[in-house]
């Protein structure tokens, strides 16, 4: 599986037509964020096992998300899950500035060794449910599922941004769409696939 290959998927099973988007994807190398027994697997749309039981996620979701937010180096986007570092650094060549939350120690570590060249990166080890710097942002992205959202978030949403959250609803996930429109908070639940779950973030 190469690069090529990947790109390919991208376009034809999941519409990514953005040039940018693909570009990005093409120049941020998934095999530099993936453990290096699993270093054959990066050009493959799967999640990778990382540490303490999490995995990434798969390239065609960070793809859609980055799509919904549409990429501008105008916008700042606040990041809640850094994981191996993969998607940010797909941000932070896409958008104008990053911040980054990551509770894990092994898996911040990780990616900050891996980010730091990326000037354009803020990142956090710190629990963004309970220890949130705040801040204005044009999107939001959780990279887990959660049962919930704190109103404080969504406050931290500019006018027209948007926050894109994989929600436990019961048994099930769907992508919850949250958008700041004329400074009321609209919610729009699509189906969607499974992400990791939350780990120890909703009573720190």
């Amino acid at each position: 599986m190469t690069i090529d290959h990947l790109i390919k998927e991208l376009m034809e099973d999941y519409g990514i037509y953005n040039r940018e988007i693909l570009n990005a994807v093409r120049k941020i190398d998934r095999k530099h964020f993936v453990p290096e027994k699993y270093s054959q697997r990066a050009y493959k749309n799967k999640p990778i096992p990382l540490v303490n039981g999490q995995t990434s996620t798969r390239p065609s979701t960070i793809c859609r998300f980055i799509s919904k937010i549409g990429p501008s180096k105008e916008k700042t986007v606040l990041e809640l899950g850094t994981g191996s570092g993969y998607q940010a650094a797909l941000l932070s060549e896409l958008f104008g500035s990053v911040v980054s939350y990551e509770i894990d120690e092994t898996l911040y570590l990780w990616s900050h060794e891996r980010l730091k060249i990326r000037e354009n990166i803020t990142q956090f080890h710190k629990n963004p449910m309970s220890d949130f710097q705040g801040g204005s942002f044009d999107a939001i992205v959780f990279s887990f599922s959660t049962p919930i959202i704190p109103e404080y978030l969504k406050k931290s949403l500019k006018e027209n941004g948007i926050l894109l959250a994989p929600y436990v609803k019961g048994k099930h996930q769907y992508l919850l769409n949250i958008i700041n429109k004329n400074g009321i908070i609209k919610n729009d639940f699509t189906n969607y696939e499974t992400f990791v779950k939350v780990r120890g973030l909703i009573n720190g």
